[in-house]
Formats: structure tokens, C-alpha cells, sequence
């Protein structure tokens, strides 16, 4: 079994800085809390990439801070940006992230970044569109929540280039990834 280092995060990753990390991790460890896990807990992946995960992170989260984070609905979407990225950085050869503009359909182009200064000097190679479910239910889970990214990442396939569609739920936890 791999491990998914959440705290990678905290040092940014090509295209997002480390104040963005920092944010996405802690929506993510709030979003993981909330449901009982702690650092060490397995997460699934499926779909294209069958692979587990022990997820582990280093921040403990006190009141105030789990205080903070009363859109659950944010949690689970920032959360959700922070594992599908680390998630991407391990099961494919992309490692340069720029966040889309409005009306995309997606949430962020992929690259083989050359270099944290210039991570799309190669240009974009993919798409990634990310939803985060806090838990799941019988009218929102993750099959439904992939059935609607599919329609919305249409809106940018006269790009002409791949589109991976990344949902995680944190109830179980657990992610599905697909290619189309």
C-alpha cells in the first residue's frame, strides 16, 4: 500500500503556492476529521486507477479551528482539491496544476512542469474537474456526482485534450478517477 503525504501540500506544489496548499490541506483534514478519520486511515481509489492510500498528515486540529470550517459543502470541494491533486501527482505523470477561469467546465489544466517558476512552459496536456462529497447519501454520491462533471467537462472538449474527472467522498473515504 502507497502513502499519500498530505502535508506535501504545505510546501505548494508547480502552480499553486504554499498558502493554497496550506488551505486545501486543512479543508482536507477538517473534511477527514469530521468524519472520525484520523492520519493513517486508507483511501480507496477506483475507476481508471485501482490503488489504496494511507493517508497521512501531521496537523491536529484544535476546536477553534474545526470551528472555522462551517460550509460543509466547502470543506468537501477544497478538501477534495487537495487529495485529487496529490492523488494525480502520483497515479499520472502530470505535476504542473493552473487553475481555469469561469465557464471552463473544469477546475484545473495539467503539465509536466519543467520547473516550479514556469510550470506550463509545456503547455496544457489535460483537464481535471474535482468534486468533493462530505458524505455520501442516497441522492449524492459519487456515480452521480461523475454522471454531472461529464456533462460539464464538455464545455472545454474543443481542447481536443483529455479530461480526467476526480471525485472524492469523505464519509468512507473514498475516490474515483476517470479518463475521457
Amino acid at each position: 500500500m502507497r502513502e499519500l503525504k498530505l502535508d506535501t501540500l504545505k510546501n505548494g506544489l508547480p502552480g499553486l503556492t504554499e498558502m493554497m496548499g496550506a488551505y486545501f490541506l486543512e479543508a482536507a483534514i477538517v473534511a477527514l476529521t469530521k468524519n472520525g478519520h484520523q492520519s493513517g486511515t486508507i483511501l480507496k481509489v477506483k475507476g481508471d486507477f485501482k490503488e489504496s492510500f494511507q493517508l497521512k498528515w501531521s496537523s491536529a486540529l484544535d476546536k477553534p479551528t474545526l470551528g472555522s470550517w462551517k460550509n460543509e459543502q466547502k470543506v468537501a470541494e477544497l478538501g477534495a482539491v487537495a487529495i485529487s491533486l496529490l492523488l494525480l501527482l502520483e497515479l499520472t505523470d502530470y505535476n504542473g496544476f493552473e487553475e481555469s477561469g469561469s465557464g471552463t467546465g473544469i477546475d484545473y489544466w495539467l503539465s509536466n512542469a519543467e520547473s516550479e517558476d514556469h510550470p506550463f512552459h509545456n503547455q496544457r496536456k489535460a483537464r481535471l474537474e474535482i468534486s468533493g462529497i462530505l458524505k455520501a447519501s442516497r441522492n449524492n454520491d459519487i456515480a452521480a456526482r461523475i454522471r454531472l462533471k461529464k456533462r460539464q467537462v464538455k464545455l472545454s472538449d474543443h481542447t481536443n485534450l483529455p479530461a480526467y474527472i476526480a471525485i472524492v467522498e469523505f464519509g468512507e473515504p473514498k475516490s474515483k478517477i476517470i479518463k475521457q
